[in-house]
């Protein structure tokens, strides 16, 4: 957890229709003063995270649902867990070097505003500061991609609004998949969660039985069928994150 306050991180955004995405609220034993545990990390979260901004962002920070949307980047599968991180990494992307004195002498490359140091202005400075002015010439452009690198919509503000937020809010929709459904329905919290694990344990035998009378109805009418690759899957959304990269 940052040792920043928990408000410090941004929260859901909205998307040009002002629907924000939905989050499932605290769980009942966050109601009043005391320390609870959260259904879905099962941390410890001091009583203000249970309600408000506070929670939306605790969720958030588990679902850790930004991902670089850069099919170049070469740490295409780190996820990050507040806005924040993921932007300053999305700009890392777009990182050029500037001449501090002449604005539109723009380069990619560190080597690229040495060179251009040592052509244009080597009597302006000694040698020894080249090092520091091609750092202090360090900054970011604006993201001047043309299309949404998700639905494809057109990047016009006028079409997604902030094209950023639009972005952001894709990843926490589907960020939102991974979130187990009917918390609120345990009335005993973590036990809860364990006592499903049992009747799930009886389930999955009686799946079993299922799926092996199946596979004898399928043997014995002689028909063959491939069940290596059943069941496999990455998660909710990863199918479509790969195909971004």
């Amino acid at each position: 957890m940052d040792t920043k306050s928990v408000t410090s991180y941004a929260i859901t955004v909205k998307d040009i229709h002002g629907r924000g995405v939905d989050l499932p609220p605290p769980p009942k034993e966050a109601i009043g003063d005391k320390d609870f545990e959260c259904p879905y990390c099962y941390i410890i979260c001091p009583a203000r995270y249970g309600h408000g901004r506070a929670w939306r962002t605790h969720i958030l920070q588990d679902l850790q649902p930004y991902c670089c949307t850069y099919a170049e980047c070469d740490r295409a599968e780190q996820l990050f867990r507040s806005r924040r991180e993921w932007v300053e990494h999305e700009a890392s992307h777009r990182k050029v070097w500037r001449c501090p004195e002449h604005p539109n002498a723009v380069y990619k490359s560190p080597a690229g505003l040495e060179n251009h140091l040592r052509q244009e202005h080597l009597d302006s400075f000694p040698e020894s500061q080249l090092p520091t002015i091609v750092k202090v010439g360090e900054t970011t452009t604006v993201d001047i991609r043309t299309h949404c690198p998700i639905c494809f919509a057109s990047a016009d503000t006028n079409v997604i609004g902030d094209f950023q937020s639009h972005v952001a809010n894709h990843l926490e929709r589907v960020a939102t998949f991974a979130l187990p459904s009917g918390i609120d329905d345990d009335s005993d919290g973590a036990s809860g969660i364990a006592s499903h694990g049992g009747s799930g344990s009886t389930d999955s035998h009686r799946t079993t039985d299922s799926t092996k009378s199946s596979a004898d109805t399928i043997q014995g009418n002689s028909k063959t069928t491939d069940t290596a690759n059943v069941g496999k899957f990455d998660g909710p959304g990863r199918p479509f994150l790969r195909k971004i990269r």
